[in-house]
């Protein structure tokens, strides 16, 4: 049924700060004002995800463009953020830790809530940065013409795809 995949408004903007600088958690906690919260992705203290909370459901092409604002504001990672994107749920388990040979599955946890009720779009509107289309979709490559010789390591990479080797760069 098409009506089970199509997305439904919503109350809530997300973004994904695994690894993030002090200044861009710093933008994130500004914006949980009023109630957003933040999920502890099970990787240490600089890797969380937050929630904006809005006053009142919007549509989805809204949040999708409010998304892509707030990823631009405190430099997130864009691909989760799109509308078929996901983070990890609380009350799951991380097993990049152990997929990687570092630990064990971590628990993913809320960590910190505001009480509230939620920003208006308005006052978003006039915080955030400004829309500059869809951050990392496919539709918004185009191709470049190559001038000059490529670097011998992006060659390489070209010439033998296969031995391309597959590192993890989500950390």
């Amino acid at each position: 049924d098409s009506d089970k995949r199509r997305p439904q408004p919503g109350r809530y903007l997300w973004a994904d700060l695994d690894g993030a600088e002090s200044a861009d958690r710093e933008r994130l906690g500004l914006l949980l004002l009023p109630g957003g919260f933040t999920v502890a992705s099970g990787r240490g203290p600089t890797n969380l995800h937050g929630y904006i909370a809005l006053d009142q459901a919007v549509a989805p092409e809204q949040i999708a463009a409010l998304n892509r604002r707030l990823v631009a504001t405190i430099h997130s990672d864009p691909s989760p953020s799109a509308l078929n994107g996901y983070l990890r749920p609380a009350g799951t388990y991380n097993y990049k830790p152990t997929v990687l040979g570092n630990g064990p599955p971590s628990l993913v946890t809320i960590t910190d809530t505001v009480a509230g009720n939620g920003w208006s779009v308005t006052d978003l509107d006039d915080i955030l940065a400004a829309d500059r289309g869809g951050l990392g979709t496919q539709a918004d490559v185009s191709p470049e013409e190559v001038t000059g010789e490529l670097p011998a390591v992006i060659a390489s990479m070209l010439a033998d795809p296969v031995n391309i080797k597959d590192e993890d760069r989500s950390a």
